[in-house]
């Protein structure tokens, strides 16, 4: 994940759109245009985005095997589609290519009612799903690039990362893992090759060079970074049970 924050401010103040508009910068405007110039036709136009992503075979194998039903996930967002072409392509869009999500935009009146201003300052939120062997710093390098061609008013400011991983299902690691979690679940278990969430695995993995195996216990349920994100007790006690199970196979 690379998480960013895209800026700008013209005038010292808010200023009277009637007064004032048409000749003086909108800075609301400014961003929208520049955020608009980094993801067209669903594809993310920052140069040389998608140029080092490897995903193998093994990992399409996985993905294509994971169940889906795109009906109740509909439901439970309250949408009508998803922003895909098909929906067989729900799990090979989630896990197999990058994104560039708008987390939040602030600027100008958002109040009750009218007020004609001209915006004088505007930011948003941005994060961006990486994929092996994307590299942040690299990817970060471009945005601020580009962003300077595009306008070079707009600051890009880098708010944190963490490089893409993803294992080999082949390592030796994973039977046991499975193994632990059918005997402490009594479920048949599902292996995706990567999960887009932002965790510090790349790193270890960098200072390590051991495996790394991701295995989450928490319920599908629990709403994360959320109103009541939670775990279920259940799930609390099974993965202490996964945890023990896979340290004694493990080491046997």
């Amino acid at each position: 994940m690379l998480g960013l924050e895209l800026s700008v401010r013209t005038t010292a103040s808010h200023i009277h759109s009637g007064n004032f508009g048409g000749p003086v910068p909108n800075a609301a405007n400014k961003l929208l245009s520049v955020i608009s110039s980094l993801y067209q036709d669903k594809q993310i136009m920052i140069p040389g985005f998608y140029d080092d992503i490897e995903i193998t075979s093994a990992h399409r194998s996985l993905v294509d095997e994971i169940p889906v039903d795109t009906d109740s996930i509909r439901n439970e967002l309250g949408i009508q589609r998803f922003d895909i072409d098909n929906d067989d392509d729900y799990y090979q869009k989630l896990l197999l290519e990058p994104t560039l999500n708008i987390n939040g935009i602030r600027s100008g009146y958002v109040g009750e009612g009218m007020k004609t201003i001209i915006p004088n300052s505007a930011s948003a939120k941005i994060d961006i799903r990486l994929l092996p062997d994307q590299q942040p710093d690299d990817i970060y390098q471009s945005i601020v690039e580009l962003v300077d061609d595009l306008d070079p008013s707009v600051n890009v400011t880098k708010l944190g990362s963490f490089p893409p991983l993803a294992e080999s299902p082949e390592t030796p690691a994973a039977e046991s893992v499975v193994t632990s979690l059918e005997r402490a679940w009594g479920l048949d278990v599902v292996e995706i090759p990567m999960l887009p969430g932002s965790l510090p695995a790349g790193y270890f993995k960098r200072v390590t060079d051991v495996p790394i195996l991701v295995v989450p216990y928490a319920n599908p349920d629990q709403n994360n970074h959320g109103p009541n994100e939670h775990l279920d007790t259940v799930c609390f006690e099974n993965g202490i049970k996964t945890s023990a199970m896979f340290l004694t196979r493990f080491d046997s």
